[in-house]
């Protein structure tokens, strides 16, 4: 899920400027979304959307690994996220 979601808010970028330079049919840029658009349109509360997000933007890849195996929980992946500039 963490994956998926991560490449979805890449396409359709967020409004404070993360976005590729994607364009529609016509020619004209699409709209950046808010996290708040994204986790509406995605079914998921903008709470989890942030967590998601950054465990894929923090996270080292084995850690991505051992999370997406069920070796480490969301909860502890987040906690790691926050102690990792000690």
């Amino acid at each position: 899920m963490r994956k998926a979601i991560a490449e979805y808010v890449e396409l359709v970028g967020l409004k404070d400027g993360q976005r590729k330079d994607y364009l529609q049919l016509d020619g004209s840029r699409p709209p950046a979304l808010t996290q708040n658009e994204i986790a509406k349109e995605l079914g998921i509360s903008t709470t989890t959307l942030k967590e998601l997000l950054k465990l894929e933007r923090n996270l080292i890849p084995e850690l991505k690994e051992a999370l997406d195996k069920g070796f480490i929980s969301k909860t502890a992946a987040l906690g790691i996220c926050r102690v990792s500039w000690l």
